[in-house]
């Protein structure tokens, strides 16, 4: 890819494809995924800097929903979080926030600030809150903690991937305080 820098916008004058998801194109709603993907990296990732994780990250993604390797459901809340922590918004998810408390029954998420709290210590305050239980918040930790060769590398029931996407997204929204028009989209068809 052969990018010059104009006044206002960048100008492509090459590019020549390494690898084409061909295999989006076939499934519209894995399209539109996609595209919620690019949208993604176009607000969190830098601009005119080094972001080969970010690129790794996001083409890894986009060959594994290509490929039905892993369920979108699955990739999508891993790339949302990971791609957060790359651009410097880590939630601090490891503990409860008031009592230290590692693993409970119920842990709160708290998507305005990234962080958790068990069910004792949470006072309500009107803030979002979403309840995580044991799996769904391993499975939280795991998207932003993990190693990036072990990332998609785990298994949810579909409730618990539910409440782990809603985790994402929430987070997501307040961190960039952005509504994806993209994801939107896709939740509409999906």
């Amino acid at each position: 890819l052969t990018v010059y820098k104009g006044r206002e916008s960048y100008i492509i004058g090459d590019a020549i494809p390494e690898r084409i998801f061909s295999k989006l194109r076939g499934d519209v709603v894995k399209t539109c995924l996609a595209q919620y993907f690019c949208e993604l990296a176009i607000t969190i990732c830098p601009r005119e800097q080094n972001s080969e994780e970010f690129l790794k990250l996001i083409l890894n993604s986009l060959y594994l929903l290509s490929e039905n390797k892993r369920s979108a459901q699955l990739i999508k809340p891993c790339l949302e979080m990971r791609l957060a922590s790359l651009a410097g918004y880590m939630p601090d998810l490891r503990m409860c926030r008031i009592c230290g408390e590692y693993l409970c029954d119920n842990m709160l998420f708290l998507p305005k600030s990234g962080t958790i709290e068990c069910a004792d210590c949470h006072r309500e305050n009107g803030d979002m809150k979403i309840l995580l239980n044991r799996s769904s918040l391993t499975a939280l930790r795991h998207t932003v903690y993990a190693d990036d060769n072990k990332l998609f590398s785990f298994a949810l029931p579909e409730s618990d991937l539910d409440v782990l996407n809603e985790a994402s997204e929430n987070y997501l929204k307040y961190m960039f305080e952005k509504d994806f028009s993209t994801l939107n989209f896709y939740k509409t068809i999906s």
